[in-house]
């Protein structure tokens, strides 16, 4: 599956900070007390087949409910735009990813950080914000009965955000530390090999150092919050959970929609960031004294154009890959050396480029075995093709995956949000799955001939 990394502020960060107590009915009344007029719908379309209601509101944010019949009494929701830190010059990079993290820690409207926090865990109401490379986003969730406190908190935070020292003070002790410990957490090295080797050292991957964190500041950072989360009408909002479209409608009017727009200039994105792959065969090894046991990854450049519906194929693809190699190992190893395969978008939520990665655990001395060993699967598979039943078991496996998923929460939030991101059409989502079924054995060897070559990849080990 694609790997991609999020990074939550806990609200749980702030309750250091000792301030008076603001009683949890004061509290209450300040969030559910709206001034400004609820807005309006102004265009909606229901996706009877997949039980999805779009909502275009009067301030111009889109909005999609999906609910579901999940176990878990809970509602998710991701908020988002396109564009971020990239967009800034260099100098002022560090404050654009911190921004929307600096105003939580800073409180909302007339209440601290602290009772904020305060009051978010009582209704365990869970809130993090990310600005990424090229997206800005809001991640939440919450119990269905506190559904109402997670929106009035949205609304407040794009409407009367407070933005002060302390708060900055927070967010960056809290990132230092994280960039101190950065080089005694093996995974974290690893990947920043990972992401260096591939890039051949592109400055986007680069992860933030101290200081870049000298140069963060209120006044950039508070400008760059005001033009980050002020238009309503740049973000789109993704809610899935067990809930009642009508009885979600007249909150969403009250809270969501009364966000006053204030347009301001877009966010400028950069059309196309080149980050070529190397040619040819790359090796690098590292080492990590925490380490237990030696991690090796093979990275190759996917040629495959990234559609709804080759998206599906990538991820068949990748299950096919990944289901023969594990036999494969088993059979003459007798283990999976834990071998995965996935996909990774190194600038998500951009489409280009995309790589492929197969990574598998082991002893030192076991690596070139198994490096050989799935090299020559890999080149068998390219030149000849997947077998008959090798499809039939994954289209088997398929189907439990996708019955299972499609009963979480999780699942139909990254899923729609993505297609949104993409500006696909999330009607399209059901055939897209089903033209899988239809692919012949040539269709499915010309795919896989898109996903990898082998005369290019990389290999990344990391050893104790």
């Amino acid at each position: 599956m694609m790997r991609t990394k999020t990074i939550i502020l806990s609200c749980f960060i702030l309750v250091g900070i000792h301030v008076f107590s603001i009683d949890n009915d004061s509290i209450e009344k300040t969030l559910l007390t709206v001034t400004t007029e609820p807005g309006a719908i102004v265009a909606e379309k229901v996706i009877e087949e997949l039980n999805i209601t779009e909502l275009l509101l009067s301030n111009g944010m889109k909005v999609c409910l999906k609910p579901t019949n999940s176990y878990d009494d809970e509602i998710l929701l991701n908020l988002f735009a396109l564009g971020g830190w990239l967009s800034f010059p260099v100098e002022q990079r560090a404050s654009a990813k911190y921004a929307g993290t600096i105003a939580l820690a800073s409180g909302l409207g007339t209440i601290d950080a602290a009772n904020l926090t305060k009051f978010m865990f009582k209704y365990s109401v869970e809130f993090s914000v990310r600005t990424r490379l090229d997206q800005r986003s809001l991640e939440a969730s919450c119990p269905v009965n506190s559904t109402e406190y997670l929106l009035a908190i949205i609304r407040e935070y794009f409407s009367h955000p407070r933005y002060e020292e302390q708060g900055l003070a927070i967010v960056m002790q809290n990132t230092r530390d994280a960039v101190h410990h950065r080089s005694r957490d093996c995974d974290a090295y690893f990947e920043d090999l990972f992401n260096a080797l591939n890039s051949q050292e592109h400055p986007a991957l680069k992860p933030t150092t101290e200081s870049e964190l000298d140069n963060v500041n209120v006044k950039d950072s508070q400008n760059i919050f005001q033009q980050s989360f002020s238009s309503p009408e740049e973000f789109t909002c993704v809610i899935v959970g067990r809930f009642d479209v009508e009885t979600l409608k007249p909150l969403i009017l009250r809270h969501l929609a009364s966000i006053p727009p204030k347009p301001q200039s877009p966010i400028w994105q950069q059309e196309t960031i080149p980050m070529p792959f190397p040619k040819g065969i790359v090796t690098h090894e590292g080492s990590c004294h925490h380490n237990t046991e030696g991690l090796t990854r093979l990275t190759f450049p996917i040629a495959l154009e990234i559609t709804p519906s080759s998206f599906h194929e990538l991820e068949f693809a990748t299950q096919i890959i990944e289901t023969l190699l594990r036999n494969h190992l088993r059979d003459t190893m007798g283990t999976t050396q834990a071998v995965d395969v996935g996909y990774v978008f190194p600038l998500y939520p951009r489409l280009h480029p995309v790589w492929l990665t197969l990574q598998f655990r082991s002893s030192p001395k076991l690596v070139k075995p198994i490096l050989n060993t799935i090299l020559k699967e890999m080149k068998k598979l390219w030149e000849n093709g997947p077998k008959h039943k090798d499809v039939e078991a994954v289209n088997v496996l398929f189907e439990r995956i996708n019955t299972f998923w499609n009963q979480e929460n999780s699942y139909w939030l990254a899923t729609l949000s993505n297609y949104y991101r993409w500006q696909w059409d999330p009607a399209t989502l059901n055939a897209a799955q089903k033209r899988l079924e239809s692919l012949s054995l040539q269709e499915l060897h010309q795919i896989l001939k898109k996903t990898f070559t082998i005369d290019n990849y990389t290999v990344v080990t990391m050893y104790e």
